[in-house]
């Protein structure tokens, strides 16, 4: 499962990051957080546990679709 991670955008211009949950456990770990609204854990443990595949500067659209976005501004 491809995610793109949108850091802060005033203090990381815009840094994506497209990382890769690749266990099963983190993936359910992962989706669970968000049903329950707990996306700031959701995010967090993405930066700490998955793998990253891909650094997107602005104006690159990621090479893979990614199943999910997530914006840290928004959490």
């Amino acid at each position: 499962m491809n995610v793109v991670l949108v850091l802060h955008r005033e203090k990381m211009k815009n840094v994506r990051i497209m990382v890769r949950l690749k266990s099963r456990g983190l993936k359910q770990r992962v989706m669970f957080l968000l049903e329950k609204d707990r996306g700031r854990e959701a995010f967090e443990l993405m930066l700490k546990r998955a793998e990253i595949a891909d650094y997107l500067p602005p104006g690159r659209k990621p090479v893979q679709k990614p199943s999910l976005v997530l914006m840290e501004d928004l959490l």
